[in-house]
């Protein structure tokens, strides 16, 4: 399970949830599944589907996985490095956070004019998967 902590008012946040939707679109929901949480309590539902309308659907992006908003428990509880986002906790199939990350994170590979050093989710994704497996 990932867990993507963001906001409305966050241009990379943006940028993450392209890059989630590959991750969405590549495992099959028995493997992986994805839950987005707005950490601006101040934001509403509706600030929040104006957001995704705005920015996905209307292009054609469905964002199918689950939406939420916090109430400052989860990102109290999940705050990663100093506390900026996106953020990215992935938990295996037992609930154990396996890995964690501040700032933007790519399905497997880098867009041109991106940092090179950019986590890459899907050998994370992978080696979980592989453990569980081998369990």
């Amino acid at each position: 399970m990932i867990l993507d902590m963001w906001a409305t008012w966050c241009p990379p946040c943006k940028n993450q949830m392209f890059e989630l939707k590959k991750v969405y679109d590549y495992y099959s929901r028995n493997d992986l599944e994805i839950i987005s949480i707005d950490i601006e309590q101040s934001e509403t539902s509706q600030q929040i589907q104006s957001f995704l309308d705005t920015n996905f659907t209307q292009y054609g992006y469905e964002l199918t996985w689950i939406f939420g908003k916090d109430d400052g428990t989860i990102w109290e509880k999940y705050k990663v490095g100093q506390g900026g986002i996106p953020a990215l906790c992935i938990f295996d199939k037992k609930g154990k956070l396996y890995f964690s990350h501040e700032g933007l994170a790519v399905f497997s590979e880098i867009p041109q004019g991106y940092p090179a050093n950019l986590a890459r989710l899907k050998p994370i994704i992978d080696e979980i998967l592989e453990l569980e497996k081998n369990e």
